[in-house]
Formats: structure tokens, sequence, C-alpha cells
């Protein structure tokens, strides 16, 4: 059995514990919230044990193994920290901090205390990254990638209203980057690695964050482009462009369907079944993590990987976040 605490009551975690009635062994024994009767609620929808409202007693709770983090990205370093010092496990919503340096260090507090911390970029976890990272060798040298994630918000309509929304807010470490950018981004590094140079431009609102983007991402061998937007969408697929063979992939942040284009002009159709929800192969692999934590190594390092190119993107397009400089590295 494996005992959740939950951060956060918004619709994520929702699927959150949807996808834990999938998973055998999973108990969702806490909800915390700063607002007790909203707690209540939660709770009363989803048959929690119990509401907590201080962090401080989450983080020593001797009813908890692992905290499940789901509060906007500004909190995250915060709330992870306090969690991993008090010996839980941690696993934290994409972006899994404001910057690098942010999760550097929760990977530090996690190593030090003995405990495991993983990002939940979904998409790495389930079926469909397994099958693309098999495909890679028919495909030859890689030379081209290009993947997007275009989705308008249904809160942009607030955000052309002049409210302010958390998802657009630069002080919540948010913005279009932060939020389905990372559906691109994890895949690229983690697949190929840091880009020796990043060039970025985006779509800025009028208070500084960015609505819409491109990232111009290049290799020794090959470019990669990195494109997303929360003001409009799009259907177009994402590829992977190989000498031998370019691989389509349907939609970037949850694959289903995948198409070999050979160089000889005939092709390959791959179906990825998907009897769980993207969500609770994440917790089978949590649970894997929690008996060999090496496992976990590779996710931590593309997801470090991961924001340090959203920083240099972050950097080039003039968005800036409160805690971007204010923790220097350990």
């Amino acid at each position: 059995m494996t005992r959740y605490a939950t951060i956060g009551t918004s619709s994520i975690v929702d699927l959150f514990l949807e996808a834990g009635r999938q998973v055998e062994g999973f108990e969702h024994t806490v909800a915390h919230s700063r607002d007790s009767a909203r707690g209540e609620a939660f709770v009363a929808r989803h048959s929690a044990a119990r509401v907590e409202t201080s962090l401080d007693a989450l983080a020593v709770a001797d009813d908890v193994d692992v905290v499940y983090i789901a509060s906007p990205n500004a909190l995250h370093h915060d709330q992870a920290v306090s969690m991993l010092a008090g010996g839980k496990h941690v696993l934290v919503e994409k972006a899994a901090a404001s910057n690098a340096v942010e999760f550097g260090d929760m990977l530090r507090v996690a190593e030090e205390h003995g405990v495991v911390i993983v990002e939940s970029v979904r998409s790495l976890f389930d079926p469909s990254y397994a099958a693309i990272e098999g495909l890679l060798p028919a495909l030859g040298p890689v030379r081209r990638v290009t993947f997007g994630y275009c989705q308008r918000s249904r809160r942009y309509d607030r955000i052309l209203a002049r409210q302010q929304v958390n998802i657009f807010d630069p002080e919540m470490s948010a913005g279009g980057l932060m939020d389905i950018g990372t559906y691109c981004v994890n895949p690229l590094v983690r697949l190929f690695g840091e880009p020796d140079a990043v060039q970025a431009a985006g779509f800025l609102l009028p208070n500084g964050i960015d609505a819409a983007g491109t990232l111009l991402c290049t290799y020794s061998d090959k470019v990669a482009e990195v494109l997303y937007s929360k003001a409009t969408n799009s259907d177009a697929p994402s590829e992977i462009q190989g000498e031998n063979a370019t691989l389509v992939i349907d939609v970037i942040h949850n694959p289903r369907h995948l198409r070999l284009l050979h160089a000889d002009h005939h092709s390959q159709d791959v179906h990825i079944d998907k009897p769980l929800s993207q969500q609770a192969y994440v917790l089978q692999a949590m649970d894997q993590f929690l008996t060999d934590p090496s496992q976990a190594h590779p996710f931590n390092r593309a997801s470090l990987t991961a924001l340090r190119v959203m920083d240099r993107a972050r950097s080039q397009m003039g968005i800036h976040f409160p805690a971007d400089g204010l923790r220097p590295p350990r």
C-alpha cells in the first residue's frame, strides 16, 4: 500500500485521483487545503481520510508516504523541500519548479534525506514513449525534429478581458512554455539530450508572460523546433525526421498513433494501446522508484535539462519570474 497526500484541489488533482483508482495499492489518505471548508468538500468528494491545513504538519504526518504537489509552479520548490525534509517522497506536477536552480535544490534535498522526487511529465511514462524510442533506429541519423502543442486555453478569454489568471501569471512562474511547452521540451531532451544552442521568440501578453512561442534548438547533427501556444489551436502532428525514415506522431502530449514514412515512400502504422490513463502509468512508475530510486535518475536528469532549456528560452523572450536568481546553487 502506498499512501498519498495531495496538495491542491483543482481538476488536475481530480484526474490524479481517478488514475489512483486504476492502480493496485494506491491509497489517498490526506488532502491539504489552506481553506478547511474547501478541503472538507474535496475529501467528501474523493473519500480521503482527512484534511490537513498545515504544510508543516503534513511534512511529518505518519499516514503519508508520498505527497503529490499540484499547486502553482511558483510554490513547488518550497512545498517540495518541506515535504522532502520531512521524509516524504514527492511527485510534483510539471513544470517541476520555476527554474533549473530550484529543481536542482529539490534533488539535493531529496538525496540528503534518502527520499525520491519525480516530475509528472505523463507522456514519458506511458507506453507511447517506449514505442517512439523503439522506432528511432529505423529512422537512421536524425536530422530534424518538430514537436508542437497548440491548444487555446479555456481561460484565454479571461486574459483578453484583462482578468488575472494563474496560468498566465508570471508571479506564479506560469505561461505557455511552462505549461504546455513542457510536453514538447521534455521528450526532446529525453530523446536527444540538451541542445548546444537555443533561440526563442514568443508572443507576450501585456503582463510579460508568453501565450505562444517557438524554440529553435540546435545540435551538432540536427535541428529541432518546439512550437507551443495557449492562444491558438493546431492539429498538426509532430515529427522526427531521419535520413532513412520519418516518424509522425499524432499528438506529442498523448500519442496514440504513430506512422513511419520510409524513404522509399512506403509507410507503417503503429497504434499504441493504453488500457490505463497516463497518470496511472506515472503512479506505477512511482511504486518502482520507491523500491529502486536509481530508476528515477534518467527522468530527473531530463527534467533538470528541460528546465535549463526553458530558462534559456525565457531569458531570450524577456520572461522573468520572481524566483529567478533568488536561490544560488548550494
